[in-house]
């Protein structure tokens, strides 16, 4: 039996997931990217998620936004962006391994 999504049935695997099991992130068009994914584009994908992640940043400086909880909780993740990669303003870099030794960036 397959999966329609409305009514799971016994061994269903929707996503790659067996019943029950919780999904970490929310899934793309397709789950098997491995397939056709280099390095470069893994890199190049990180680079433009550290962009938006800086224009979030950017924007709360320029909108001077309400903080409220949902403000705090968003800069709090965006900041969070360090722990992984550094920029000089031009280029973004990986974050030497003894700095990533840190809080966990959840």
């Amino acid at each position: 039996m397959s999966c329609n999504n409305s009514g799971h049935v016994s061994d269903c695997k929707c996503m790659g997931y067996g019943v029950g099991e919780p999904m970490k992130h929310n899934a793309g068009p397709d789950k098997n990217v491995d397939r056709y994914m280099t390095k470069q584009k893994w890199k190049d994908i990180a680079e433009q998620l550290w962009g938006l992640l800086d224009d979030i940043d950017t924007a709360s400086d320029m909108f001077h936004p309400v903080k409220n909880n949902f403000y705090e909780y968003a800069m709090r993740k965006v900041a969070k962006r360090f722990k992984l990669m550094g920029s000089d303003g031009y280029n973004t870099f990986p974050i030497k391994e003894e700095k990533k030794n840190g809080p966990s960036i959840n």
